[in-house]
């Protein structure tokens, strides 16, 4: 997905054992070398839990069944908003990982791009946006805010929604210096969501449903994308009276021979 990999990529590796930072080679990071965020960015994480010096994943059992939430702030006020929050839709996309396991983000490119994630071994992919007013409300006039911390919250599969599990990783907020667009600006129209639904092997049809947008779509631009070279070629085409605010039906040209294709949408409101 071309989008995602002109986002920038932040490499993270740490050991849940010795709650440390460490590098691709299992050293452990100086505070100098700590992952970073600047405000009114949309960046890509590819964080990898992992248990030594070696990198071995960490073994989270059943974690592909549970759903996670990650957010990033400098202060433990559970009255405010963090500085930026992003929920399960946005964690473990298909075709957000790097699978090259290198702490280079050049590596994430058209060879290396378009894998998923693997919670049970460790490793997650999370988008997050930190173009927020609560964002620039905590770095004014800062050039960086070193008591950062992004946390990572595994929820219980059951009807509880229990957090069962929690991670808080030391990361470094940055500000823009550029000052153009500094307020967050107040989007009236164009707003757009954009997302992936995984297609199941046999399907002729696919469902989106659940998105709660936060506007009332007018257009949805859809595409299939297919496993490799020798995936069928298939075309997606969207049914106007389906879509609402949770979503859209859309039919395909065929049947596909795998559960490896994948239906990438855009909602835009104007």
């Amino acid at each position: 997905m071309a989008e995602n990999r002109d986002r920038r990529v932040i490499d993270i590796y740490y050991n849940v054992n010795t709650r440390q930072l460490q590098d691709v080679d299992g050293v452990v990071l100086r505070r100098g070398m700590y992952p970073f965020v600047y405000f009114k960015e949309h960046s890509l994480i590819n964080l990898r839990l992992v248990t030594d010096s070696d990198g071995t994943g960490f073994d989270w059992y059943e974690a592909d069944a549970l759903s996670f939430s990650v957010s990033i702030d400098t202060d433990y006020n559970s009255a405010t908003d963090p500085m930026a929050r992003t929920e399960d839709a946005d964690i473990n996309r298909g075709g957000d990982w790097s699978p090259s396991g290198s702490d280079d983000s050049s590596s994430y490119d058209s060879a290396s791009a378009g894998e998923t994630a693997d919670p049970t071994t460790g490793e997650f992919s999370i988008r997050i946006n930190t173009y927020t007013a609560e964002y620039e409300s905590k770095i004014a006039a800062k050039d960086v805010l070193r008591n950062g911390i992004l946390e990572i919250v595994a929820y219980s599969s059951d009807e509880s929604g229990e957090a069962i599990a929690r991670y808080q990783i030391p990361i470094w907020c940055y500000n823009a210096i550029d000052p153009t667009g500094a307020s967050v600006p107040e989007i009236t129209d164009g707003i757009s969501y954009r997302g992936t639904e995984q297609i199941t092997n046999g399907a002729s049809t696919v469902t989106v449903a659940d998105l709660s947008v936060s506007f009332t779509p007018v257009y949805v631009l859809v595409s299939v994308r297919k496993p490799d070279s020798s995936g069928l070629v298939i075309f997606a085409s969207v049914r106007a009276d389906s879509i609402t605010t949770a979503g859209f039906i859309a039919d395909l040209s065929g049947q596909v021979d795998s559960g490896n294709y994948y239906l990438d949408y855009i909602m835009l409101s104007a």
